[in-house]
């Protein structure tokens, strides 16, 4: 388990006495979200979807985990997440944790230390992801673009929609499309 790299044999053995393991069929829904549940889960086989908001945001995979927020911090589900091909995860779930910190406090500041170096990564990556996107949209940002109809070229408004600066018809033929940097689009 990718979380766990920095565990001993001893730590790892250790916690695998907090742990439930079960398996799940194809398709079955682990968590819903928006969920209050505050139990984690790693991946021992198999794969999950993540879905937020019908948005297929990727999969988790043998040695990945999930819910580290609901079971530290009791924060709602972020996600859906399906089984998508049969699964053997192992739950942490609330009440084994509380009694991981009392009888096991190393091993459960251990834990809470590698699932915070986690997310830190799972942060830094997502911002750069986002502040690269974000340049790419912004270079180039012009308020007025120049277009060329039937022959007269002018300027419109960034965002402007061609739907409203082209003619309905042209020698009695609808328009339908348009060239937008010499590639045809839908209107």
């Amino acid at each position: 388990l990718k979380a766990l790299e920095g565990f001993s044999l001893e730590e790892r053995l250790c916690l695998h006495s907090f742990l439930e393991i079960f398996s799940l069929t194809q398709d079955t829904v682990l968590l819903h979200e928006g969920e209050e549940t505050q139990d984690m889960y790693f991946i021992l086989e198999g794969e999950c979807r993540i879905l937020r908001s019908s948005l297929d945001l990727g999969t988790i995979a043998k040695g990945g985990h999930f819910g580290e927020l609901g079971l530290v911090a009791g924060r709602p589900r972020a996600a859906t997440i399906i089984a998508s091909r049969p699964l053997e995860v192992a739950r942490l779930t609330l009440k084994q944790y509380q009694i991981m910190m009392n009888k096991e406090p190393n091993l459960a500041l251990h834990l809470t230390q590698a699932l915070v170096g986690t997310l830190g990564f799972q942060l830094t990556e997502m911002t750069d992801s986002m502040s690269l996107l974000l340049q790419q949209r912004s270079l180039p940002r012009r308020t007025t673009v120049k277009i060329t109809t039937q022959g007269e070229t002018r300027l419109v408004s960034t965002g402007t929609a061609m739907a409203s600066i082209l003619p309905e018809e042209i020698d009695g033929a609808i328009v339908v499309a348009a060239l937008l940097n010499q590639k045809a689009v839908s209107l």
